[in-house]
This record gives structure tokens, sequence and C-alpha cells, in this order.
């Protein structure tokens, strides 16, 4: 997508230049050669070619272009590598070019692409640019939206196709709620995208050889004979990933590699893995999804991030046999947690902080894998003789201390990781397991016999160290004819762990030699032996040990690395009796530290020189010399003539150092000098450091280094520097300065380019000789401290001064490739075609529907497709292809692979080509012709057409397109129809507003219902011309029109099937969600009002929103299906005071209704008859039911209905006092049952028994005073007693731990101590706040997983204390009272549902303020709304300063004498009350000002506190005198509603300022209050001037009323009076007293 866009850019370019041709061609999947010759002959303008073979096809092709000379030509989405010639691309034409764009690298690879340039994601600055472009036209986000908006943006990870995606799906939507639920959804992509294209668990690297090692233990990876194999195929397949860009690679610092996954592909994963078979299940974060049996059931694979509680019971997983833990912080795992998990096979628990394993791990009879890496806690492990299946045991960094008892008897063990603190492992042990192929014993145990490893005859890679070097040897020589291929050993007299890990990732097979001691001579043996296939080799103070002469061994021949350190007895690398043989032949790096009399690399012996054979050191890329004293010169001619590949040299703290290229006395100067100038060819980086005695790089001063782009030269006095060459000298002319100047000893270095080869130039520098910048110099020079030159030297990146880009190196790795059987191929073949026949079908459907419209035909397209899918229907289905598959003739096999493959492609393509985007069906009349209309009817109409109509006339239209009946959004640029094109309009007729916002309709007409009058008008039009009906029929005629309710049909469409067939398309658009829950819309009585609270708990208590890690996310889920429901046409909405309701229409409802008792599970709705519930027939297969019976009659004997299969019943308006006690009984699993507004007066005994019942719902059921025991409803997650008379907690609801909902508003007087703190899994607590005493607040503390709380408090200690607790988090809903009587304020109902979280303090008990010193008052965090009242002997005024009063919207203070100012100074430096937007200050007799009235202060008023205010009513406040500061009224701009009464000492609105200029005052006034439009003045007997500034004005005023204030006299000038037409919206102006 990012690269597409400017290419298409580019192509605009190149087709206004005439001198060059351009193409571009769309690839895609699966396209056929033939298919790509002839689109790409189209688009160069050759039309189709005539040739029917190939290969004279891509002739005819290539000629034309070769002819064309100049041309560009891009393939654009190729997904398999194409052969330019048999497509007819001549390839290295001079004057052309080809682009390809593609997802995968080795496309690039395969195509031999000269440049490839990766698409990188987007920062987070240009994703949000990228976003807001595609939202909406213009559209300006809410700020709580715009918040919103960038996280859910974030997620993409600056993906652009995700963003754009994102963006159309968002276009338009102005619900919060949905917008957090698109949020949650892309955090939480398992939960399901039916709307957004793109649905994160964590984002981690995730190491290759780690994930290579699940792909072995889950067989992915299978049927190789070693385990090198297996993990080169693990490589490939990683390799393969990363270069389809569905994987990214990385390195950390120490050389391991990993990979990551893209949130958004993750996301995509997530969703593919949700949906395929076997299941998995990603990221369970709540252990609540554990509990669901459900959907442990067929859960294979799972990962875990969650905390383990005490009390978890082991989850029901009878399929899991893969369960990965990341990060468990509890420091233990209930024992009995695995005990259902009989099938589990893999089980990692690394990174965890866990004590122990639980008991229940050791009788896992099928595991196979047992990871505990990271577990530094672990320091026991019972016997694993139970575990005979076990094939990987990895205890690395484990604190385990004792070898786990029963390990010898795992004899299927291939790996095993001892990288822990055990101190012994007996005799015998480990060659019992026989089958290991890898083993690491880092550990402190004592060393094992080396025959016992030498027994592992399987063994491929061994990871161990050594306490002697007889020990070491003899294991070596016991493998010298085989062993390990892949090993890392240490021969040390300390503990070594997990020493030379970073270079079993960098170097391969390493052995290390540290520190050894006497005990190297035990047995009188002072040599080493190396192992076979050594690649690194490492040597620390070897004293007591003759390794010179090892490197003659023939194994040391294939060395890559060789570091030698801390020894004084080494004179030589090499001796002469190596120069006969290729020693060192393959080492690339030599590092020697600290070899205090090593004199030469080789042993010099003249007579010996010139037989140095010419494979030594013939590979060498790396030498480092630090801290050899004793080296006067380092390299003879002998040695220098080996060395070029030489691409590193450091020399550093050489004290002796004179000479780096040794002058040969036995040579000819001036042979010597013909001879030097090629060495060092490839040198890119020369270090010489603290070189004191240095004088002379090397006599012949014409050596030239043409590699080179890094030179660093420190404290090296003696040594004399040529010049740099100035800026474009040539290199002549620098030679010959160099010859006249005795005194240069350092060859020339290479000359710096020209101003245009700045950046590409060799940067030359010279700490010494060379002025630099001190600031570079010191960095760089601290970086090559002695610990950490090693790293340097592995080429890390210095500072850019420092820097030549050389060019790129690239690693291509081969990739092989899978023969699928071909059993799999025609299994993949028979899905495939039932797809297709399903397409096939729903084409067909929508075809027949499609064309009983008017003007409606079928494509061409559409036709030739349904022809093509009966020939292959035909060839696939009606053949003998299957029994051909299951015969064992091999040679028909052969023959039929390429026949099924043939027909694979063929549908596929097929079943891409069935998409049809641009629809299936055209008008049938052509433009210009007009439609055959007819004539409108109504007022609606009518003003639709005139508004369309208007809309067309107000611009210069050349053009109008119409798309009628639109069901999806469509990219307009996708279709050929420009954007914004002047002059151009385009009219869509859709039954979606989801399309309309989608596509940014800038205007949108919706088609309101016919009123009464005008549907009677339209039915008697198509009745009949002058058709007259008899009184008695017309009466029933209207009766029948009114059953429509206004919807316009014809009198055609009155058979219900037709209609029907019309209406259900709209159904059948929505995803299966959608379909669900809008079917069980269809349970609630016709013309009912549902609040859609209500009905999205009924979602969640029937899972049709699945498990969130929220509630929150959950109820924001249920918004935006009944918004895309709304947006659909299906659902109308409603609001009644505050509360937002759902209905259906009447026409809608009978087309629910047919669709659910055609569809299954079986609805059965409205029943109203009790004859049905006896019909067991009827009832046996029913799921869902709604009963609308009013009456159980008492003279009749109700039976049990027999609703086996019975999970939902919806009672409503039950009349009756009682339902019978049996008639629950025969409902085993009902699981939701609603009894909500029955007359009933007791429960049937019958309900308490329902063990599988989740949800009793008894709200409004105000008869009913008492309930029975609950304690056999153990599966309750919601309990609703809302507004019923019960007066008495019900007993046994302490064991209903599963609980999420309770709703007690409700008359019971008393909730016992410590009953709700045990139901600890409550997501939404509701309490009445009139009638129930309330409960502690270090109780409600207590519910962590709380969102929702509606409830009061004893006193203002309990509050406090509760919402401390919530510090960092509490309940994110919530409704709050602090009181001492029964009052009980309505409003603050009303302001939860209209504001949101709210607080309500009316308290005026001095005892209990004063109980334990608590005087102030805390606010919890998201407070919204607050109201104060009696607060007398509480400082609320402070509160105001904390930030958590920052986002209140409305504050209401009354009948507090201690407040004097609202805002103190100590709050004039925050941006207090920024987020205000209406004030209520009631009965407060001593406030007199309200902000604090401190000049000095006035000033720094921050200038967003009140900026956001609207209203503000202040009455019976008589000690305030003057209202506004000029200091505060500056902050005023947003000021609407203002309203002053019954303050009798009020004398003046807006105070003068006396600290300014009066016409600076004057200025600065005149501008304040812009937006005031409604201003109330009354019962103010002292206001004489409402601002000193007469030049004031309200130029947005509406409405001014003022009454009784007698000594008003100045008033700022008004706004005009309106004209006549323009009185009904003017300002009204009305003064009873004053003017």
């Amino acid at each position: 997508m990012r690269l597409c866009m400017p290419l298409c850019h580019i192509h605009d370019q190149l087709l206004d230049n005439p001198s060059s041709s351009v193409a571009w061609v769309t690839v895609s999947q699966n396209c056929r050669t033939l298919k790509l010759l002839d689109n790409i002959a189209n688009a160069l303008g050759l039309g189709s070619l005539d040739e029917k073979d190939e290969r004279k096809r891509a002739a005819v092709l290539a000629s034309v272009l070769r002819k064309k000379k100049n041309f560009v030509l891009i393939l654009d989405d190729i997904w398999d590598p194409i052969k330019l010639d048999e497509v007819g691309i001549p390839a290295n034409e001079i004057g052309s070019k080809l682009i390809i764009t593609t997802r995968s690298l080795d496309v690039c690879r395969m195509m031999n692409c000269k440049e490839i340039i990766k698409v990188e994601p987007l920062s987070q600055k240009v994703a949000w640019e990228l976003f807001q472009m595609h939202l909406a036209h213009n559209s300006i986000l809410p700020s709580q939206i715009e918040e919103i908006a960038k996280s859910f943006v974030n997620e993409f990870s600056g993906l652009p196709l995700g963003i754009i995606l994102g963006a159309g799906c968002l276009r338009g939507v102005v619900d919060i709620c949905q917008w957090n639920d698109a949020l949650e959804r892309m955090k939480n992509p398992s939960l399901g995208q039916d709307e957004l294209e793109f649905g994160k668990l964590f984002q981690t690297t995730i190491y290759r050889e780690e994930l290579i090692q699940h792909f072995i233990d889950e067989k992915l990876i299978h049927g190789m004979n070693t385990r090198r194999a297996e993990l080169n195929r693990g490589h490939t397949i990683l390799n393969k990933l990363e270069n389809s860009c569905l994987l990214e690679g990385g390195e950390n610092g120490i050389g391991r590699k990993y990979v990551k996954m893209h949130d958004v592909v993750r996301d995509m994963a997530i969703r593919i893995a949700s949906m395929n078979s076997p299941r998995f299940l990603v990221g369970v974060e709540a252990t609540d999804k554990l509990e669901d049996e459900k959907l442990m059931e067929d859960t294979v694979r799972m990962s875990l991030i969650i905390d383990f509680g005490p009390d978890l019971t082991s989850p029901r997983c009878a399929s899991l046999s893969t369960m990965l833990c990341f990060n468990v912080l509890s420091s233990g795992i209930p024992d009995c947690f695995f005990t259902h998990m009989s099938r589990l096979t893999i089980l990692d628990l690394s990174n965890s902080l866990i004590a122990k394993l639980p008991t229940s791990v050791y009788y896992l009879q099928c595991l196979t894998s047992l990871v505990l890496r990271y577990c530094p806690l672990v320091a026991y492990m019972p016997s694993l003789e139970n575990l005979k299946a076990l094939r990987r045991l990895d205890l690395f960094r484990t604190g385990v201390r004792e070898l786990p008892q029963g390990i010898d008897t795992l004899t299927n063990l291939r790996y095993l990781d001892l990288t822990c603190h055990i101190k012994v492992i007996p005799d015998g042990i480990l060659c019992k397991l026989s089958n290991l192929q890898y083993l690491v014993l880092c550990t402190e145990a004592f060393p094992i016999r080396a025959e016992e490893i030498a027994s592992l005859r399987k063994l491929e890679t061994l990871r161990r160290s050594y306490r002697d070097l007889n020990e070491y040897s003899a294991f070596v020589i016991s493998g010298k004819d085989g062993g390990p291929t892949d090993y890392s050993l240490a021969v040390t007299n300390y503990i070594i762990f997990d020493k030379g890990y970073r270079d079993d990732f960098v170097s391969g097979n390493v052995v290390s030699l540290n520190e050894i001691d006497e005990s190297a001579s035990i047995g009188g043996d002072r040599s080493v032996v190396l192992p076979n296939h050594i690649e690194t080799l490492g040597i620390e103070m070897p004293e007591n040990v003759d390794v010179v002469t090892i490197f003659c061994d023939q194994r040391a021949f294939d060395l890559r690395k060789l570091v030698i350190k801390n020894s004084s007895s080494m004179k030589h690398l090499l001796p002469c009796s190596c120069f006969s043989v290729p020693a060192l032949q393959s080492l690339e790096s030599l590092y020697l530290d600290d070899l205090e009399n090593l004199s030469d690399l080789v042993e010099v012996k003249r007579s010996a020189s010139s037989a140095l054979h010419t494979a030594t050191f013939s590979c060498l890329k790396e030498i480092v010399i630090w801290e050899c004293h004793g080296m006067e010169r380092l390299f003879t001619l002998a040695v220098l003539h080996n060395l070029q590949k030489l691409e590193v040299l450091g020399v550093v703290d050489c004290y002796k150092m004179v000479e780096i290229i040794e002058s040969s006395d036995e040579l000819d100067p001036q042979e010597t000098s013909s001879s030097i100038p090629s060495a060092f060819p490839n040198l890119r980086r020369l270090e010489l450091r603290d070189l004191q005695e240095l004088k002379i790089f090397c006599s012949n001063t014409k050596m030239d280094f043409p590699s080179l782009y890094y030179i660093a030269i420190d404290i090296c006095p003696k040594l004399k520097l040529s010049p740099l060459l100035p800026l474009g000298s040539s290199k002549d002319v620098a030679d010959e300065e160099m010859e006249t100047d005795e005194e240069m000893r350092f060859p020339p270095l290479p000359p710096f380019g020209s101003s245009k080869d700045v950046a590409g130039s060799t940067s030359t520098i010279s700490l010494e000789g060379i002025e630099i910048d001190e600031q570079e110099r010191a960095k760089w020079f601290h970086q090559l401290k002695k610990q950490v030159f090693y790293d340097l030297l592995q080429f890390p990146r210095p500072p850019a001064s420092l820097v030549k880009v050389a060019g790129m190196e690239f690693l291509e790795n081969l990739a092989g490739q899978f023969t699928e059987s071909l059993d799999e191929m025609w299994n993949k073949l028979k899905r495939k075609m039932e797809h297709l026949v399903s397409k096939e079908h729903d084409t067909k459907f929508e075809l027949e529907y499609a064309e009983r419209l008017s003007m409606k035909k079928p494509k061409k397209e559409v036709e030739n497709w349904l022809q093509e899918v009966a020939r292959i229907k035909t060839e696939v289905q009606d053949s003998d292809l299957e029994a051909q598959v299951k015969e064992k003739s091999i040679l028909k096999h052969l023959t039929l692979r390429n026949s099924i493959d043939r027909c694979t492609t063929e549908v596929n393509q097929l079943i891409q080509r069935g998409a049809f985007h641009g629809g299936l069906t055209f008008q049938v009349c052509d433009s210009g012709v007009p439609l055959v209309t007819t004539e409108l009817v109504g007022e609606n109409f009518q003003e639709n057409k005139a508004m369309i109509w208007k809309m067309l006339m107000n611009d210069n239209i050349s053009s109008v397109g119409v798309y009628d009946d639109m069901w999806e959004y469509i990219r307009l640029h996708e279709v050929g129809i420009p954007v914004n094109e002047i002059g151009c309009k385009l009219i869509i007729t859709t039954r979606s507003l989801d399309v309309c916002r989608k596509m940014d309709c800038q205007e949108k007409i919706k088609v309101e219902r016919l009123s009464k009058t005008d549907a009677w008008e339209l039915f008697q039009m198509h009745l009949g011309h002058n058709a007259t009906l008899p009184s008695e029929i017309e009466e029933i005629a209207k009766s029948l029109v009114n059953e429509f309710a206004g919807s316009k049909f014809r009198e055609d469409e009155l058979e219900f099937d037709k209609l029907f067939q019309v209406l259900k398309y709209s159904f059948d658009n929505l995803n299966p969600t959608l379909q669900q829950c809008f079917l069980y819309c269809v349970l609630y009585p016709e013309d009912s009002t549902i609040y859609t609270d209500d009905l999205i708990q009924h979602f969640i208590d029937e899972k049709l929103i699945y498990e969130m890690n929220t509630r929150r996310a959950e109820l924001n889920r249920g918004r935006t299906i009944l918004n895309k429901l709304e947006n659909s046409c299906l659902l109308e909405r409603g609001d009644r005071f505050g509360r937002r309701y759902v209905k259906m229409h009447d026409v809608v409802r009978d087309m629910a209704i047919k669709i659910a008792s055609m569809n299954s599970p079986r609805l059965l709705v409205g029943v109203e008859a009790t004859d049905k519930l006896e019909d067991d027939k009827l009832m046996e297969d029913i799921v869902r039911m709604s009963l609308l019976v009013s009456n159980f009659c008492p003279e009749r004997t109700y039976l049990s209905p027999r609703c086996a299969s019975l999970s939902t019943m919806l009672c409503f308006n039950v009349l009756s006092s009682s339902i019978p006690d049996c008639f629950f009984t025969h409902m085993n699993r009902l699981t939701i049952l609603d009894l909500s507004n029955s007359s009933i007066e007791k429960l049937p005994t019958s309900v308490y028994n329902l063990q599988c019942l989740t949800s009793l719902v008894l709200k409004d059921c105000c008869n009913l005073r008492y309930m029975s025991s609950l304690e056999n409803l153990k599966a309750l997650r919601r309990l609703d007693l809302c507004n019923t008379g019960i007066i008495e907690l019900p007993q046994g609801i302490d064991t209903l731990t599963n609980l999420r909902y309770l709703n007690l508003k409700c008359p019971i007087k008393v909730i016992p101590d410590g009953i709700l703190c045990k139901l600890s899994r409550l997501q939404y607590l509701a309490l009445d706040h009139r009638k129930t005493f309330p409960i502690r607040g270090e109780e409600i503390a207590s519910f962590r997983k709380l969102e929702t709380l509606k409830s009061s408090f004893r006193d203002l200690n309990d509050f406090n204390t509760c919402v401390d607790s919530w510090k960092d988090g509490g309940p994110t809903d919530y409704s709050l009272a602090v009181r001492n009587d029964c009052f009980f304020n309505e409003q603050m109902e009303y302001d939860y549902k209209t504001i949101g979280n709210s607080v309500y303090l009316n308290y005026d008990d001095d005892a209990s303020v004063s109980r334990g010193g608590e005087r102030s008052l805390m606010l919890p965090n998201r407070i919204k709304s607050l109201e104060i009242e009696k607060l007398d002997n509480v400082d609320v005024v402070t509160s105001f300063c904390d930030r958590r009063a920052f986002d209140l919207r409305k504050l209401v203070i009354r009948s507090c004498g201690s407040i004097k100012q609202l805002l103190p100074c100590s709050c004039f430096s925050v941006p207090a009350f920024q987020s205000l937007k209406s004030l209520y200050l009631n009965y407060l007799p001593n406030l007199s000002d309200l902000i604090e009235a401190e000049r000095s202060a006035l000033s720094a008023l921050h200038t967003a506190t009140f900026s956001c205010l609207k209203e503000i009513e202040i009455y019976y406040c008589h000690d305030i005198k003057r209202l506004f500061t000029p200091g505060l009224l500056y902050n005023l701009q947003n000021l609407e509603y203002l309203e002053v009464g019954k303050c009798y000492q009020m004398v003046e609105i807006i105070e003068p300022s006396g600290e300014v200029d009066a016409q600076e005052a004057s200025s600065s006034i005149s501008s304040t209050l812009p937006k005031l439009c409604h201003m109330l003045l009354y019962g103010l007997p002292e206001l004489k001037i409402f601002c000193s500034n007469t030049r004031m004005g309200f130029r947005s005023l509406k409405h001014i009323y003022i009454e009784d204030c007698p000594k008003l006299r100045r008033f700022p000038p008004l706004p005009p009076l309106p004209s006549s037409k323009e009185a009904a919206d003017s300002t009204s102006i009305i003064s009873l007293e004053g003017i």
C-alpha cells in the first residue's frame, strides 16, 4: 500500500513524458502465463495477441518491447517469481526499466532485482495524519474520542493498509462506546472482527532456536534423521516467513537471532487460529475463561498470562496438547491445576516465579516437553518416573540443586539442559539416556566420566565443562572418529556457568581453555587435543600446556576464530615446524591479548621464511594485538603476502612496537618496494593506539589502501604521517609530493571526495596528527576501552563523522519446498469446490431477487462466471477423479497430480472472481432515457425530492451518477469515480447508514415513514383506479394499512413471502453474531420499548457477546451491535428521560419471527396460551422462549413443560400472584430466567433447583418480598432484584462465588458484614441509597474486579477509606453517596445516566466527621459530577486542586456555610475545573468570591481554569458582592447561560480592574462572554451596574430576563431587535423592573 501510492504518482508522471512508454499490470495470485501476456499486451495498447503458443506469444511481445526501447513496465502484486523471457520481457534492455511490487523478499531475490526497497512502518505522527485523512472529509473529533482514536491508530504499529481500513470502518461514528469497542477488539483480536478488516496479547521477541525447538516438540518438523537437519528445516521455515513479510527478523547485542510479529499480522494470525481447527486460545488473561467448559473442551493450544489464585480449579481441557505460560508472578500454581489435562504434551512455564511445580504435573503421562527456563525459585523436583513419554527437559537457570529422581527412567529423552545448581550426577545415570541428542551440563556437579558421555552415540549437541585437561582429552580421544557435531567445551579450574553462551550463537563449535593449573600435568601429558570440526578456540593463562604445537594438527586447520590471553610463556604463534603445512588456513579472526613475551606471529628463521605455506593465514580478516609488549615488528614479508583478505587491523598498547611491516635486509630495496604495494588490498579498518615507539608503518611510502574507510591513530608520538590530500587533488600529484619528503613514514591516505561525493567518501581520522572535534575524539576513544574492544571489531557502527557506507551485504537463504501428498491435494480441492458451490448458490439467489426488481439484469461477466462454474463442477464432481485417487497406481498418480493441481488453480480463480465488487447486475435503461416513475405521495417524499434537487442545482453540474441499492461500501477510486471532482455529483441509495458513513457522504437523507393519511392515500392509489370501498371494508382496509405503519409497499407485495424476501436481504447481509442479536429482540412483545442497557446485559448473559477482559468492553461491544442494527434499518432508536431504547417495526418483527422459526437454535415467541406449553413435540427442541401468559389458573394443575433443550425464558407481565411450584422442574438446562414486571408474590420452588441457571432477573416484581436459600444456584452470574419488595438478604448469597452482576436496589435493611466481600468476582454492584444501611468502605474496597458501583457509605471516613484504596484503579463507573438520613436526590440518578460518574455528599454529623480526625475530602478517579450538601465541617475546597477534580463536568454546592471561596490562591497555578461545564452554587451564606481575592495572584490564574464552563447558576448567596473579577472573566469564553438570583448584597456582576489602565481594561473586557445566550438576573436589590465598561456587547444573546433589580441603571447595549421574519429565533428582551 505505502509503496504502491508513490508508484501511482510515478506512473502518472511518466504518462506525461512523450519520450517514454509506461504500462501498469496487476499480476496477483495464480496468474497464468497466457493471461499475463495478454494483460501486458493490453497495457501497452497492443490488444490481444493472436498467437496461441506461449513461446510465440512471448516472442511477439518481446519484439514489440525491443522496438519501443524506452519503456517502463510496472508489475504490481507479484506472489511468485516470474521468468521474464517466458512473458516476453527482454532483460537488461538499454533504456528500459522493470519495477515490481511484492510481499516476498524471495521473489525479489529469485528475479535478481538490482535495487530492493523495503516498505517500513509509518511513524506515529504520519500514521495519525493518514488516519485523519481517511477518516472523513473535514471531520473534527471530540477530545475524548480523539484520545481513543490515537490509541486505536497506535495498535496498527504503522501499517498503512490497516490504518486506512480502520479509518474507513469508523468513518462518521460519533458514539464513544463504538470507538471504545473498536479499540478493545484491536487489543484483543480473538474477540471477533465482524466489522474491522483487522482485528495484542504481548509484544515480544522470540529467539529463533527456542521457537524452532517448539516446532520440533510439536512435531511440526519431523521425519528427519538428525537434530541438525531439524534445526536447518526450522531456520528455512522462519526464513520463508520473514521473506514473506509475516515475521520480522532481528539480532540482539550478543548475536542471538530472533523474530517478531507485527501487531496487525499477529492479530490476523489470532483470528485465523480462532476460526481454524485445531483451536487456539491466545493470551488468556482472566481466570474466568478457564472455567468456561464449552470454550475449553475443544481448545488444543493455549497461552496464559495470568496470576494463579489459590482457589483456581483445574480447567476441563480434554483436548489440550500445548500450554505456554508467560511471566507467571504467582509463587505457586494450585496442585490440582493440570488434573483434567490428560492429553497435555507440551508445558512451558519459562520466566516464572513459581517456587514449586504443581503435583498434578508429575502425573501427565502424555507429556513430551517440560520447559522451566528462568524459573530461579524452583529448587526441588520430585520423582519424574511417571513422565515416561518425556522427550525434552529444560532446567536452564532454575534453582534445582539435586538431580530429580527417576530421570534415569526417561529413556525417550532427546533434549536435556541441566544448566542449574545440581551438585552431583551419579555415575551411570546419563548413559541410560541413550536417545539423547542435546545435552547441556553447565552445572556445579563434579565432572562426569568421559566414557559415560562417549556412550551417547546419538548425541549431536554437547555443552559442558571439565575440571582438568586429562578428562577433556579423554573425551576428545574417545570421539576422534565421530562425536557431537555441535559443541561448546571448557577446561577450567573454576565453576563455569553459562560461559561461552554468546559464542554458541556466533562462532559455532567452541573450545575454551581457562586458567589451567598443575592439574594439567596429571599423567605427564602437557599437550592439547582438539576435537573434530572445531571453529573457535579460546586459550587463557596456558602456562603449563604446550598449545603452540596444536596449530600444526590437521584438526586445527578448520579454526575460524582464535583467542589467546594472559600468557607469559608464548614467544610466537606459529613455529617453523608448521611452515610446510596449511596451518590456520581457515582462520578469520585472531585476537592476542596480554602475551608479555610474544615477539613474532611466526617464528623468525630466515632460512624458513620462504617456506611458509601459501594457505597459512590466507583467510584471515581480523587481527587484534593488545598489550603484547615484546613485539617490535608485526608482519614479516613472508606473512604479509598471505594477508590479502585482511579487513581489520588493530594494534593497541604494545610499548616496543617500532614498525608494522618489517623491512627485509635480504631483499633489494627496489624489489621490496615493488613487492609491497599489493599488500592489504581489502583493509577497511585500521587502528593504532598507544604505541609509544612506533616510528614507521612501512618503509615503502608507495603502499596504498584502496578499501580503507576508517583509520584511528592515537598516542603514537613518533609516527610521522603523510599530509591529507587536498580536495580534488589527483593521485599522481599526491605521489610526487610524497616522494620528495623523506620524513613521511606512513603511506598516503585515500583522498577525500569532492563536494558531491562527500556523503559517500572515505573519512580518514588521525587523533594525533590531524585536528578533530574534541568531543568526537573523546567519545570514540572511550569506546576503545579494553573490555569492549573485542565487540568493537564485530563491525559496530561508529559515529556518523567516521563512517563510509561502502555497500550492503545480503545473506541468501536457500529454501526447499514441501510436496503435498495426493490425498491432501484432493481434500484441498474438495474443500475449495464446496466453497465455490456455496458461492454459486448465493449468487443465483441474489440474481433471482435482483431480477424481480425493475430494470435489473445480470452482468455478462456474472453469466460467464456461472457457465465456468458449471463446467468445473462437471469436471470435478461428475468425473471419477476420487476413485482414481484411491488407486495405488504410481503412474496414474503422476498424471492425476497435474490434473488436480490445475483444477484447484481454476477453482481458486473462480472463487476470487466471484467477489463481483462492482455488483451482479446493471440497469437495463441507458443514460438519458426517462425512467418509469410513480407519483410521489406524502410531504416527506416531496421534501426529499426538493432537497436533492436543491443540492444538485447549487453547483454547475455537468454529470450525475446514481448508485441504486448499495449493500456494501466501495472505494470510489477503485471503480474509477473521481473524488471531489468539480461539477460531478454522486447519489447513492442504501438501506444501511454504515454505507453512508464509510463512503463519507456529505449529506444524508433518511426516508421517514409515511403518515397515516399519506399511507391511506398511497394504498388507495394502488388499489385501483377510482375504486370505492364499502364502509365496512374501508374500516378493515385502514386497519390493514396501519399494520404496515407507514412502510411503502405496492399492493402486489402484500403477499408476505414476497415481502419476506425483500426484508430478508437486509438480514442476510449481517454477520452471524448480529443475526443472533437481531433475532433475540423478537422475544420481546410487539411494540415494546426495549431499553438498551437491559438488552445488552441479556446479550452478555447469552454469551452473544463473548466474555471480554472487562464489563465496560462488553457494554461497548453491545452498543456497537445495536448501532449496526439501527444503521441497517432493522431497529429504531429512541430516548426516554436520558435512557436509550430500541424498538422493532411490526413488519420487520414479522420477518424476524419467520426466520427464527426456520433457524436453529429454535425460538418460540410470545406464547399466550398455556396449551402450547403442553405440546411435548413443540417444546422438545425449543431453545429460547418468551411467555405472555398473564394468568396461571389456580384451578388447573400445570405440569412442567418438557423443555429439555430450553436455555432462555423471558416472561412478560405475569399478572398471577404465583406460578406453580413444579413449573420449572423439566427445564434442567435453563440458564436465563427473566420474570421482570410480574405480580408474583413468591418464586416457584423449582427455580431454586435450576443448577445451570446463570441469570435470574426479577426487576420490578414489587410484590415479591421473600426468597428462599440460593445455595443450589452455584452457577449464577447475574442476580437482579431491582425494585422488588424483598426486605431480607436471601440466604446462601455468600456462596454464589460466580456472581458478576448483583443489583440489590430494594428495601433490604441490613447487609451483614463480610457477606459481600466473599463475592470476589463482582463486576457490577448496586445498593439502594434510600433504604439499605450503608456497608463499610473496607468491604467495598476489597472488590478488585468491580467496575460499576452504586452505593452509599456510612460516613465520610468510610468514603475516604474506600476511595484511598482505589488510588491506582477502582471502579470505572460509579454513583456514590455519603448521607446520614434517608433523603435521596433523584437528580443524582439522572446525572449518572447523562453525565457519568457521580458523587453525592449530604452529611452534617459533626461527630462522625471528626472520628479519627478526618476533615478532608478525597475524590475518586474519573469523577464527572459532584454534589455537596450540608458539609460544613469538611474542607472541600482544597480537594478542587487535586488532579482528580480536573475532569469534573458538573459541580453543585448547597447549604455549606463554611465555604467562603470556591477556588483558593493555592489552586491558581493548576488547571482546576478545566473540564467543568455546569456550576450551581445555592444557599451559601458566607460565599464572598468565586476565586480568592488576592490581587497579586490574579495574573497567575491558570488559563485552563473554567475554560469549558457553559452554565453558571447562583442564588441565595447573600455575602457575594461582585461575581466576576477580570482575571476570571478572561477564562469564561464558552459561557452560554448565567443565572444570578436572591443574592441580596450583589452590587456588580463584573468587577472593574484597579491595576490596569482604564482604556486597556475597556478594550479587553469588550471581548468577554462572546457565547452568552441566556441571562437571568432577579432578586438583586443592591445591583447597580452590570459592568463599568458600557462598550461591552452580547453578540450571541438570545434571552435576557431581569426582575426585582430596582437600582440597576447601567447595562451594556443590547443586540438590535429582530425583524418580524426573524422574531421566532431572535433575541427576546424582557425588563420587568430596571429597564
